[in-house]
């Protein structure tokens, strides 16, 4: 029997949006199909999995299990800081460093976000179902908020029937295409690949200085040679003190995808208290430099520090680290390695991080490395001393620019956001007087509560009458769902 199997990474498990589009999608379908959690919930179609890439716990047995049994695989997600969410890497990870290969089978992608950063999510997902042996047929990019689910109504839902006439016709002619991405970028991906040791042989310097210099490592140095090489050319020759932090240490607690830091204000995450991810932060604020050090991990980078990032999201939209200095350095991700470290240079910049360099390690391509790092020490001490000033890029202004303008024009709803943008100068007019306008009206939750109720009826009563259609002109799929998924924020039954 032919089935299609949606995993639906989303923290936010039955109330995600990305689900809300998947549940669409599904009515054209003419082939059974399944829904899958695989964040932490109540519900019985939620599987647990840990963050450690080597274990096969019965969590991941069981995910495995459906997808050898299925034809087509429909990544679900909403793109969080640039990527999948961090439980759905920690699966992706498993398949990968376990070396599955499937074979004569499809991969999809539904995303939801606010159309920044979705492109390159979606590269980084197809290129991870390729070197899983998947065949990509199609993806669609909506964009969603958590009450009203997906916007861009019509626009959107035609897209889905278009994605499922796409996997329906796959499905039918055994259809496989051509791969954009070569298996050869599956040694790069793999969380358990690591490079080789390197040192610099020169005499340690003595710490004359009273600066402070954070290193931030996701894995823990000792099963990363790279990353250990790093750490020891930056405690041996800068001239001021350093600090280690290894976020696997700090067993930091995933983001839920609750959207507290949308609604108060400070740093805003509701597990601040319950866990050491402010303790980081605190960390991160009390520093003069910063030197972040991830490891190429399923397309992206490890899920100890894709975890703190998430968890950051709060932040993500303002400067508050400004004006402290540092550099990035990605291990193990050979071709992609540089692409990584972009990235994860861009949301260190976009937090407040003057960055002097980023680099990925590439193990073909190691020469003079380790003066190469000792020379971002140099340069880091230099600029924390005479205070450099850095540029930032045009692509990071625009950006910036795009973030505020989305940010603003869905109302503000980061409140802290709101403040240090008034504060700070950065609006653009004319979103200044309608952010103002919302982020009052906000501020009170009955009169929020009152305007979203409305709001999500008046969705759902239109949302409801275009299934009336569907239904009397004959366009629905064949295909049964094999599992009854309810919670999701809109209905269509």
């Amino acid at each position: 029997m032919k089935k299609i199997l949606f995993i639906n990474g989303s923290p936010r498990g039955n109330r995600s949006s990305s689900l809300g589009v998947a549940m669409y999608l599904s009515l054209f379908l003419n082939y059974d199909y399944e829904f899958i959690n695989v964040n932490d919930s109540s519900n019985n179609n939620t599987v647990h999995l840990t963050p450690q890439a080597d274990e096969a716990e019965p969590a991941f047995q069981s995910i495995l299990e459906k997808i050898k049994t299925t034809d087509v695989i429909v990544w679900t997600f909403g793109v969080y800081l640039g990527y999948v969410p961090v439980k759905l890497q920690y699966l992706l990870d498993k398949l990968i460093a376990q070396q599955y290969y499937f074979k004569n089978k499809s991969a999809a992608s539904i995303v939801t976000s606010i159309n920044i950063f979705d492109n390159y999510a979606l590269d980084k997902i197809r290129l991870v179902s390729e070197n899983l042996g998947f065949s990509y047929v199609g993806e669609i990019s909506a964009e969603a908020n958590p009450q009203l689910g997906y916007l861009n109504e019509k626009n959107t839902e035609t897209a889905c029937q278009v994605l499922a006439k796409k996997i329906n016709h796959a499905i039918e002619i055994n259809f496989l295409p051509t791969p954009k991405y070569p298996d050869t970028y599956r040694r790069y991906i793999s969380p358990v690949h690591f490079g080789n040791y390197f040192k610099l042989n020169k005499a340690k310097v003595e710490k004359r200085n009273n600066k402070s210099i954070l290193v931030i490592t996701g894995n823990k140095i000792t099963k990363d040679a790279e990353a250990l090489s790093i750490v020891e050319i930056v405690r041996n020759y800068s001239i001021n003190k350093v600090e280690l932090i290894e976020i696997e240490e700090y067993k930091i607690s995933t983001c839920t995808g609750c959207l507290v830091c949308n609604s108060i204000i400070g740093h805003g995450c509701r597990f601040q208290k319950k866990d050491r991810f402010n303790e980081i932060i605190r960390k991160m604020e009390a520093s003069d430099g910063i030197i972040c050090i991830g490891h190429s991990s399923s397309g992206f980078v490890d899920v100890y520090l894709k975890t703190l990032m998430e968890r950051a999201y709060g932040l993500f939209h303002r400067p508050f680290l400004n004006p402290k200095y540092g550099f990035v350095v990605i291990t193990g991700g050979g071709i992609i390695g540089n692409d990584v470290a972009c990235y994860v240079n861009d949301f260190f910049s976009r937090i407040g991080v003057k960055t002097i360099a980023h680099l990925g390690l590439d193990e073909n391509n190691m020469t003079n490395i380790a003066e190469t790092i000792h020379q971002y020490v140099n340069e880091l001490d230099s600029a924390m001393a005479e205070k450099w000033e850095i540029l930032p890029c045009y692509s990071h202004l625009a950006l910036d620019a795009m973030l505020r303008n989305r940010i603003a024009s869905l109302g503000m709803m980061l409140r802290e956001d709101f403040l240090y943008y008034i504060q700070n100068k950065l609006f653009i007019f004319p979103n200044l007087i309608k952010t103002t306008f919302f982020f009052f009206l906000f501020t009170n939750n009955k009169i929020r509560n009152i305007i979203i109720k409305r709001r999500v009826k008046k969705v759902n009563q239109k949302r409801k009458a275009r299934y009336k259609q569907i239904i009397q002109s004959g366009l629905v799929g064949k295909g049964k769902n094999l599992n009854a998924i309810t919670g999701c924020p809109v209905k269509y039954n």
